[in-house]
């Protein structure tokens, strides 16, 4: 646990999970630093697949995965992540 409270290394995951259970704090907040990573990447991610898709034809299914896409952009959106539209 040392190792994890200096940041020398990231827990596995259930080590997180069991963290979370002892100290009644939201993983997210526990490890904030390595959350705001995973959260960009995610946007980027998204905004990289939300622009594949716009390439494609437009069908139902494919515009549902837009939206979805944008929900996910729009809430947990950095201000330097470009949300074309």
């Amino acid at each position: 646990m040392s190792r994890h409270e200096t940041a020398a290394r990231v827990p596995t995951l259930p080590n997180a999970l069991m963290y979370e259970l002892v100290f009644r704090i939201p993983v997210q907040r526990l490890y904030v630093g390595v959350f705001r990573t995973v959260r960009s990447t995610v946007v980027s991610r998204a905004g990289f697949l939300r622009r594949s898709l716009l390439r494609q034809p437009r069908t139902l299914l494919r515009d549902k995965k837009i939206a979805v896409l944008d929900r996910l952009i729009e809430e947990y959106g950095d201000e330097g992540v470009a949300t074309e539209k």
